[in-house]
């Protein structure tokens, strides 16, 4: 009924995207797949693992309890264990390095980590009104270098299933297709990504008996606690563009292009990332990605290209080619405090 790391990781994939429904023990059974590790381990080959939060803030309420539910459920009795400061001790050894994505990211690069033969990324998906990082990958990526150093060192990325459209699934190519267990083909024939989509049907069998499972029967949140299906995702105004229509401007997000079109035939707007054509206006929304001859998007959102954009959100006339361009829409309209 739980789930276990040690299933995930026997397809021996690099990096390693666990998406569960919640409460599933994704992050209990990976910490104590961490501690037998670590007790198991021999003298002079130590096991360490990093664990990996986005913000500050979530980093301070988890380090000092990250193995609390462990020692209520008696597993480390008679463990002397210290996480309050990095990194974070059994018995007076090392057994996690901390690290938070927001601001270690580019401060850890002499520092060697020898000893970590796992990286544990918690929640790598956002819930709404939270926020990515700029460049969010790339930063992980860098971390990721500095950590493993030459080393082909493991990833569990772990979350709730809240949207397939994020910033990871779109670098790499990660489209869910149903199946538990997916492995992504790198461009080169390898598979050294896996998509472990985790189900338990007796698990979701007694939620949906429980009475909290009576209370949420038929709403979007039974899809998203109880079946694991993405919460954020739903199909309205998902529509394919009229061939017909006309191109406005592009917006520049995330390392990804999006292009506006307009349609007076048909009076609607679309969002559509598949083409990248030329046009006299290209906004972006954070200076980090702004080159030449970008506008900055915060700057014009009271001109007529996202007053056009915010009416026709307004009344129901803004529709987009896919998914992912319907949350990026809503992340960059977020980032210029237009809706």
């Amino acid at each position: 009924m739980w789930y276990d790391p040690r299933i995930t990781l026997s397809h021996n994939c690099l990096f390693n995207f666990v998406v569960g429904a919640r409460s599933a023990g994704k992050t209990f059974n990976t910490l104590t797949y961490c501690c037998d590790k670590f007790f198991k381990a021999v003298p002079d080959d130590p096991f360490e693992f990093a664990y990996i939060r986005r913000y500050r803030p979530e980093m301070k309420q988890t380090q000092e309890h990250l193995f609390d539910d462990l020692v209520a459920n008696g597993y480390l009795e008679n463990c002397k264990i210290n996480t309050k400061n990095n990194p974070g001790l059994i018995n007076k050894k090392p057994i996690v390095n901390f690290f938070t994505l927001s601001t270690t990211a580019g401060m850890v690069k002499s520092v060697p980590y020898p000893n970590v033969k796992l990286i544990v990324f918690e929640e790598f998906l956002v819930n709404k009104g939270q926020r990515y990082l700029p460049n969010e990958v790339d930063r992980f990526l860098e971390l990721y270098v500095t950590i493993a150093r030459n080393r082909d060192v493991p990833v569990l990325f772990l979350a709730n299933a809240t949207s397939q459209s994020n910033p990871y699934f779109l670098k790499f190519g990660i489209r869910p297709n149903g199946q538990e267990f997916q492995k992504i083909k790198n461009s080169d024939g390898s598979t050294d990504i896996l998509l472990h989509t985790w189900r338990d049907e007796q698990q979701q069998e007694e939620r949906k008996k429980s009475r909290f499972g009576s209370i949420i029967a038929g709403t979007t949140y039974e899809d998203y606690a109880v079946n694991n299906l993405y919460w954020y995702d739903d199909s309205s105004f998902i529509e394919k563009r009229d061939p017909q229509s006309t191109l406005k401007f592009l917006m520049y997000w995330n390392g990804k292009t999006y292009s506006v079109w307009s349609s007076l035939r048909k009076g609607k707007i679309w969002i559509d990332s598949s083409l990248n054509p030329p046009s006299a206006y290209t906004y972006c929304f954070t200076t980090d990605e702004q080159k030449p001859n970008y506008l900055l998007a915060r700057a014009f959102k009271t001109g007529g290209h996202f007053r056009l954009m915010q009416s026709a959100q307004a009344q129901g006339c803004l529709y987009f080619n896919d998914i992912n361009c319907k949350n990026a829409w809503f992340e960059m309209s977020r980032l210029i405090n237009l809706t």
